[in-house]
């Protein structure tokens, strides 16, 4: 349990950094990049997330995609040829959700 512990308080700190850079407005290329994020999130219904959205949800959200990700490559290799696409297929997913709501926000709406 206690290597569960440490990779969660490590990625919360690595994602406090990422984000702070993000949205730190002291250079112009970081302006540039979170501009673009914005709005290419924006039109997918999403907005580039805060150090604010970091919270225990967050990170027990993102760590399971990260785990399942792992948990499916390692049952891909070591699985028939017949599995293994589709176990690969999913790690492959499930880390690009990793990644994806590591820096992403759904904003849910209801339509009505």
């Amino acid at each position: 349990m206690r290597g569960h512990l440490e990779i969660k308080e490590n990625y919360h700190k690595g994602m406090r950094t990422v984000l702070n850079r993000l949205n730190i407005s002291s250079n112009l290329t970081n302006i540039q990049t979170y501009n673009n994020l914005n709005e290419v999130a924006r039109n997918d219904g999403l907005r580039l997330n805060t150090v604010n959205d970091i919270n225990e949800n967050f990170l027990i959200q993102n760590l399971t995609f990260l785990k399942q990700s792992k948990y499916f490559a390692e049952k891909g290799r070591d699985s028939n040829d017949e599995v293994k696409p589709l176990l690969f297929y999913y790690a492959q997913q499930t880390l690009f959700a990793f990644f994806v709501f590591s820096l992403f926000h759904y904003e849910v709406c209801s339509e009505h």
